[in-house]
């Protein structure tokens, strides 16, 4: 029989303090940003039978990222494959990362981790995919009942990028930024560890010159 008391105060500086004043931003944030709130979510993610884009990618650390992806609609044999070279400035951030971090510090050269090249990798081979598959739809009815905004299921075996995909957010400020770009795509996504032996065809179309 515990009464809780109408009004709390928290020391400035204290930990519940600062906890609080973090609570009240982030709401502050997602009132004005006002995109919605689902009152009752799904507990079991949408299955590629039920239209989720069946994703699978991976990103190498000095050649490019690449990946297959199933859509949930059409001919279920069709696979769209992507296959790219990362261009040189994204390259160059790579080897800027791997450095030591006593070379790195003071340098205002672009970092770009593993995980980020992974994360990023997720979300760019599906969203080619998508794309094209929405290219390839004839204009008329059946273009205009494709869903804009279809759920994702990402394979890959990174696990640091498909924790921060189903976290929706990161403490690394490139991989926040990626988030960002992929929730354009669609909001709701679900990433799924594999182990690298079991990545083998998605790893082989991270190397372009072996396609």
């Amino acid at each position: 029989g515990l009464r809780p008391p109408v009004a709390q105060r928290l020391a400035a500086g204290s930990a519940a303090y600062t906890e609080w004043i973090t609570l009240l931003d982030v709401a502050n944030h997602v009132i004005t940003l006002n995109e919605g709130i689902p009152i009752a979510p799904r507990r079991v993610f949408r299955a590629p039978q039920e239209g989720a884009v069946l994703c699978t990618s991976d990103a190498s650390g000095d050649d490019g990222f690449g990946g297959y992806v199933f859509m949930p609609d059409g001919d279920p044999s069709m696979v769209y494959i992507v296959s790219e070279f990362w261009p040189s400035w994204a390259l160059e951030a790579r080897r800027q990362n791997d450095k030591p971090i006593a070379e790195r510090a003071g340098s205002t050269e672009l970092e770009f981790s593993m995980p980020a090249a992974e994360l990023f990798a997720s979300w760019a081979v599906a969203e080619a995919a998508v794309t094209k598959a929405r290219l390839m739809t004839p204009q008329g009815p059946a273009r205009a009942q494709l869903p804009s905004q279809r759920p994702v299921i990402a394979i890959g075996d990174c696990e640091p990028s498909v924790f921060a995909l189903d976290a929706a957010t990161s403490g690394e400020p490139a991989m926040r930024a990626i988030l960002a770009g992929a929730r354009r795509l669609t909001p709701f996504w679900l990433g799924v560890h594999v182990p690298r032996e079991a990545n083998r065809d998605a790893d082989l179309l991270s190397h372009p010159e072996n396609i």
